[in-house]
């Protein structure tokens, strides 16, 4: 499981015959490292999802269930194509996102490659600094840097192409703990270091003046450290169902917490909530839960229009927007609910997302930057 705090994408490009394989994927002297999340599968395209996950063939599907198409290939390795190395965010639940982009986005056009991420503010930096080309990140990323870079003029370094999902905040509990606050001085696992979970919770806590002791352990341990009365919470920033949650075994002696959105929360973070549906192992029938979310968006630093780095954004902008169809057709359920066109409030936008892309009317209510004092 992955410490990272949100995707970045970095492009270089090659072009067909006329240059060696070898990349730069980073202006610094440590590029990033190259994960495994896609390592063996650019030959094969991943097996058709099923309701139980299974892969072996089931019956004979009604015609209220028809089958699918058979989605597009990880198209095989060229040095022709250009390459993006996208950082897969904390948990997991995105590496199914950086997957569709793949093979879906990147089809046969472009060759896209997972990397690992440095941490929420090092990641957010190198994107500001134009060392890497294209970021999905948290939109509370912002409060991770020193103050002297929340001016205005810094925020100008960066562009988005689209908003994105939201995260929700997960708080899984022991049942004698029934108010958020009463987590002051208690254990709470706020998962590892530098992830966006780890960041989020800091940030929340602080603004309600509450004072946990922080464990920082992976959350698969974290939620056996629970179960074992070790600790007496866990919190996790993931969108909605997290998969290491519906799995969780049915036991009474734990629940989630309600966070409402209130005054002491809405300058920070957007309303969320989810039921039974999405974790009947934990919430009773009938049952919702009211919390927080964090947005994400996909941003691009602010480059020379005459520059190649620029020309390959273009490329991936309108390949994206040209490609989503297809992945809301073929891709994660959670492209379902993105509306590429939404307005950002508090950003600007890539000029070729504009070009490409007509944005709706739909205004996403972002939450303040402003540092907290």
């Amino acid at each position: 499981m992955l410490r990272n705090t949100f995707i970045l994408v970095t492009a270089a490009c090659c072009l067909a015959g006329g240059c060696s394989n070898k990349l730069s994927v980073s202006t610094t002297d440590r590029p990033l490292s190259e994960a495994a999340h896609l390592r063996g599968t650019e030959a094969k395209a991943p097996p058709a999802r099923t309701r139980a996950g299974a892969q072996k063939p089931g019956p004979v599907p009604s015609r209220a269930a028809p089958l699918r198409a058979a989605p597009p290939q990880l198209a095989p390795r060229s040095a022709s194509r250009p390459i993006l190395h996208i950082v897969e965010s904390d948990v997991g639940s995105d590496s199914s996102v950086v997957t569709d982009l793949a093979r879906i986005v990147g089809g046969d056009r472009l060759h896209v490659r997972p990397i690992q991420t440095r941490g929420t503010s090092s990641d957010l930096l190198a994107l500001m600094r134009s060392e890497v080309d294209l970021g999905i990140i948290q939109t509370d990323a912002w409060q991770s840097l020193p103050t002297d870079l929340l001016r205005a003029e810094d925020r100008e370094r960066l562009q988005y192409i689209a908003g994105l999902y939201n995260k929700d905040l997960h708080m899984l509990a022991s049942r004698e703990v029934t108010d958020i606050r009463q987590l002051h001085q208690r254990k709470v696992n706020i998962g590892q270091s530098g992830s966006g979970t780890n960041w989020t919770a800091r940030q929340l806590f602080t603004q309600l003046g509450i004072e946990p002791t922080y464990e920082e352990a992976d959350h698969a341990i974290a939620l056996d450290r629970l179960r074992a009365g070790q600790i007496d919470a866990v919190l996790l920033l993931e969108r909605r169902p997290a998969a290491i949650l519906r799995t969780f075994p049915k036991d009474s002696r734990f629940h989630f917490l309600q966070l409402r959105y209130d005054d002491d929360v809405a300058r920070s973070y957007l309303p969320g909530r989810f039921d039974e549906k999405d974790y009947p192992n934990i919430i009773d029938t009938g049952r919702r839960v009211e919390t927080i979310a964090v947005g994400t968006v996909l941003v691009v630093p602010n480059l020379p229009e005459t520059s190649a780095r620029y020309r390959r954004l273009v490329q991936f902008t309108t390949r994206f927007f040209a490609q989503f169809p297809e992945l809301q057709k073929y891709g994660d359920p959670i492209w379902a609910a993105v509306q590429p066109s939404v307005i950002v409030p508090g950003w600007r936008r890539f000029k070729s997302a504009e070009e490409v892309d007509r944005p709706g009317q739909l205004i996403l209510r972002q939450p303040s930057n402003r540092p907290t004092r």
